[in-house]
């Protein structure tokens, strides 16, 4: 998605997913939190292979001012992955598990990698944003 800035550039909208357990947030991306959903070998194993074409990049904080990064879809991420997700949300949520999302403007954070799927963004900047994570 596109938005027009104040400034007549085009913002660009970046899409975040998180964990939740019975309704409960769990303030973990959908990565980072899938080996606790209760999937099986296989299933957790299917569930990774969704996003294989998703770039995983080594991200080196030691010369950083801030300790960690929190990753979010750019508008073509969430156009390409968005099947894969329903397809995670599908099978996460027979264990009690499902997916909340929220989104922020880009103009307000500085990228420390990004490239045509997601930016990573220092988790700081993000909640000074105060997103609202919202049911997927």
């Amino acid at each position: 998605m596109r938005r027009w800035s104040q400034k007549g550039g085009v913002l660009l909208i970046l899409t975040r997913f998180e964990l939740s357990f019975d309704g409960q947030p769990q303030g973990v991306g959908m990565f980072q939190g899938l080996p606790d959903v209760g999937l099986t070998v296989p299933q957790y194993s299917k569930a990774l292979s969704l996003f294989e074409d998703l770039p995983s990049p080594y991200i080196d904080l030691r010369d950083c001012n801030f300790e960690t990064v929190s990753f979010w879809f750019t508008p073509n991420g969430l156009i390409t992955f968005s099947p894969k997700i329903k397809r995670l949300r599908e099978a996460i949520t027979p264990h009690s598990w499902d997916l909340i999302k929220a989104e922020i403007d880009d103009q307000y954070v500085d990228p420390v990698y990004k490239d045509r799927y997601q930016m990573a963004v220092p988790v700081e900047q993000a909640k000074n944003l105060m997103p609202k994570f919202k049911e997927f």
